[in-house]
């Protein structure tokens, strides 16, 4: 019995001495992320991006600010180039079709390993005005697709997530 009650003693001080050493470092991971004003995202599909810490994640597909609606969505999907290029090309006519306009025409740009396509809708609804902006990453097999939604994210917003996109391997 009192080796039982020994052995239950050291394991007890082996488990405070572990969760001791172990919570500094959690209080410092929280401490960066309060400082640093962010929340890590990560999908199941092998990204991740930094978003501001008054925004939480709703759903696997988009991320938002509750208090104003500002709403970053995001889709992943596997497919070849000329897949890609044609599905832009459709979504953004589908878009022009409501009576939208492009306000910033399609470009691509190679980021490191990515072509980058990007475009900006400018979408009248009744008198409001949006500048509903859109990125695709893509890798030679996957689209990563990034777009805003009604309200949309404020331009700096916007950008500091897209800039924060990297592939997890």
């Amino acid at each position: 019995m009192r080796k039982v009650l020994i052995l239950s003693f050291v394991i007890l001080v082996l488990i405070c001495l572990t969760n001791c050493s172990t919570r500094p470092n959690i209080e410092q991971a929280s401490a960066t992320n309060e400082k640093n004003n962010l929340k890590v995202y990560k999908s199941v599909d092998g990204w991740e991006i930094n978003y501001p810490s008054s925004w939480n994640k709703i759903d696997q597909n988009y991320i938002q600010e509750e208090s104003t609606g500002k709403t970053v969505i995001f889709h992943t999907e596997r497919c070849s180039k000329d897949e890609l290029e044609k599905w832009i090309e459709s979504e953004i006519k589908r878009k022009l079709e409501v009576g939208n306009t492009l306000s910033q025409d399609l470009k691509n740009e190679q980021f490191e390993n990515l072509v980058v396509y990007s475009y900006t809708i400018n979408s009248k609804i009744e008198s409001s005005e949006w500048f509903l902006k859109n990125t695709i990453f893509f890798d030679g097999k996957m689209r990563y697709e990034f777009r805003t939604q009604f309200p949309p994210a404020t331009e700096k917003e916007y950008d500091e997530i897209i800039k924060s996109f990297k592939i997890i391997e």
